[in-house]
């Protein structure tokens, strides 16, 4: 690289001798020859007269290094300061996260994090609009989905399973025919209910809903009044299975899955706060019972 000759350069100009700048480099005064006569055919210039008794700068050689080695060491300072930071956890962690998932199935994880990361200071975008990550300035996000943005780096991590729920004291179908009479209540994401039976048949719902809504916690809400039956995913709604508040229709059959990744820009240098948080949150997801992880 171009820019490794001319730091070369500045060291051997500032070193006064190739030996001296050998020495400084590490290096071999052939090698520190080699390269500095490298760049000069590459700038299509003579930057330096050599002697026994040291080394001269030409009109062209002194012009690029009072070009060039402040704007060098200035780099060179800053490229430093990029790696202290991407080699400590102490700073800033950018998070772009799903509303609903942050808000309701992660809840537990953040202050979890907190905890085992107390120097990390940690900001989560917590919203349902598909937000642009450089826009924003994040250092990772957590997507639903596969990004069709090829300047993103992408990690499956494991997956999210949908299910037909309802209040069982007003909904109970037997069989998918029925669902067709019963109201239902979707997400712009899950309006087409794409159904798998334990025994491997699939089937595909194009449902007219009654009502819809961007917000998960929203549908729960209403098929919890009885209003509605929906398809949610598992996540949303397992502690209210739990519980019984709510039941599970056609348990033979389940939804689509939806799989979990975390995402981050290729151009961006990964730092350990990125890596701590990637860890943690497989961790955290791989304890989950509503969520099946990829397996090594």
């Amino acid at each position: 690289m171009i820019l490794d000759e001319l730091r070369l350069f500045i060291t051997t100009v500032e070193a006064g001798s190739l030996t001296a700048a050998a020495d400084r480099l590490a290096t071999t005064v052939a090698t520190v020859s080699r390269r500095l006569s490298a760049l000069e055919r590459r700038l299509g210039r003579r930057l330096v007269h050599r002697s026994t008794r040291g080394l001269t700068l030409t009109r062209d050689g002194e012009a690029y290094f009072n070009e060039c080695a402040a704007l060098v060491r200035g780099l060179e300072d800053k490229l430093n300061e990029l790696g202290a930071s991407l080699n400590s956890l102490e700073g800033s962690l950018r998070v772009l996260a799903p509303g609903n998932l942050a808000a309701g199935p992660l809840a537990p994880f953040w202050p979890q994090f907190l905890r085992a990361y107390p120097q990390i200071r940690l900001r989560v975008d917590a919203s349902n609009e598909m937000v642009d990550m450089w826009q924003a300035q994040a250092d990772v996000a957590i997507r639903i989905g596969a990004m069709e943005d090829s300047t993103l780096i992408q990690r499956r991590i494991g997956t999210i399973g949908t299910l037909l729920i309802g209040d069982g004291e007003k909904w109970r179908p037997d069989t998918l025919e029925e669902l067709a009479d019963i109201p239902s209540v979707a997400t712009d994401v899950l309006a087409d209910w794409q159904l798998r039976h334990q025994n491997g048949e699939r089937r595909t719902l194009a449902k007219a809903h009654r009502h819809t809504t961007d917000n998960l916690a929203l549908v729960t809400s209403m098929v919890k009044s009885g209003e509605a039956i929906a398809l949610v995913p598992e996540s949303e709604v397992y502690d209210e299975l739990d519980k019984g508040s709510l039941i599970r229709l056609l348990p033979q059959w389940r939804g689509q899955d939806r799989p979990v990744y975390l995402v981050w820009p290729a151009r961006k240098s990964e730092s350990v706060r990125v890596c701590a948080f990637t860890e943690a949150l497989s961790a955290f997801l791989a304890e989950q019972p509503w969520f099946s992880p990829v397996l090594p």
